[in-house]
């Protein structure tokens, strides 16, 4: 069952906070924003990164470990982009950090695979010209990742539409679990 409308704009609004950071809210607000008597508003941040059209997917994460959290976000057309959070300030840093793929991207998610303590990236793409999903490895130092795909055994052509790390066999380590259509329609566990 989903939740009320009111109820459904509280969870976004809390949702937006954590992404950017928490606001000056004084009591009165907070009450009528919890009671669901009123629908929060929000003011546009940085326009020129994030009023791009034809987002597919999105994955939050503190993936340079400096206590805030940071975005990737997967396109239909153009490159991807990774929107590194430098105290409340989005910065674009997708081309320097080497995970700017011009590929059509429906499926993103971060997860420590190699049990670094560093979060590593997953981007799985829709099918096209042979184009497969990818692993990048942060390297550790907030600045660059290395794609890792064929190294950990996991380049698979398809198109991906989730990816999820969990630890299913609760193991103490993350595991991967993807979802591919075929060009039929089905839908394989990989």
């Amino acid at each position: 069952m989903f939740p009320s409308a009111p109820r459904r704009t509280a969870f976004l609004a809390a949702a937006a906070l954590l992404l950017i950071g928490t606001p000056r809210i004084d009591a009165t607000v907070a009450e009528r924003l919890q009671s669901g008597d009123a629908a929060p508003r929000f003011e546009l941040v940085q326009p020129e990164l994030f009023g791009v059209a034809n987002t597919f997917t999105n994955a939050i994460a503190d993936y340079d470990n400096d206590a805030d959290l940071d975005m990737f976000v997967g396109f239909g057309e153009g490159p991807n982009r990774l929107y590194r959070n430098d105290d409340g300030r989005f910065v674009d840093v997708a081309v320097e950090a080497g995970v700017a793929e011009n590929e059509v991207t429906r499926a993103a998610a971060w997860g420590d695979y190699d049990g670094d303590g560093h979060l590593d990236l997953f981007v799985g793409f829709v099918s096209r010209q042979g184009s497969s999903n990818r692993l990048f490895r942060n390297e550790g130092d907030g600045r660059h990742f290395t794609d890792v795909t064929e190294a950990a055994g996991v380049g698979i052509s398809g198109s991906f539409r989730q990816v999820s790390w969990v630890d299913y066999d609760n193991d103490g380590d993350v595991d991967r679990e993807r979802r591919a259509a075929s060009r039929a329609g089905d839908r394989q566990p990989l």
